[in-house]
């Protein structure tokens, strides 16, 4: 794996040399799914499928290299929220523990 990294100009002559190195990527889908449909001429929104459940997706990242991700229901949104937040938290302890035990702090 290469660092994924370039010089970037900044001001009055700075310059940076950013990557980010681990990244969390989520998104939350309220019930019905989250998307508009046409369905025999008629659009349907997310209040036409209360049967999708709220749910969510997050994957953690080295750069573009996916790490681990998990998928998410529940019965409301902020159920679903406080499932992917946890896991996050649970992810990042991991990181923090692998990255400090490779630096040694």
């Amino acid at each position: 794996m290469e660092l994924k990294a370039q010089w970037e100009p900044d001001c009055q002559g700075k310059q940076d040399f950013d990557a980010d190195i681990v990244r969390l990527s989520s998104r939350f889908y309220p019930q019905g799914g989250g998307f508009s449909e046409l369905n025999a001429g008629r659009w349907l929104e997310n209040k036409d499928r209360p049967h999708i459940p709220p749910s969510a997706v997050a994957t953690v990242y080295l750069q573009d290299r996916e790490l681990t991700s998990a998928n998410f229901e529940g019965r409301t949104e902020d159920e679903v929220k406080d499932k992917l937040e946890a896991w996050a938290r649970e992810q990042f302890s991991k990181i923090v523990s692998a990255m400090s035990a490779a630096f040694r702090v």
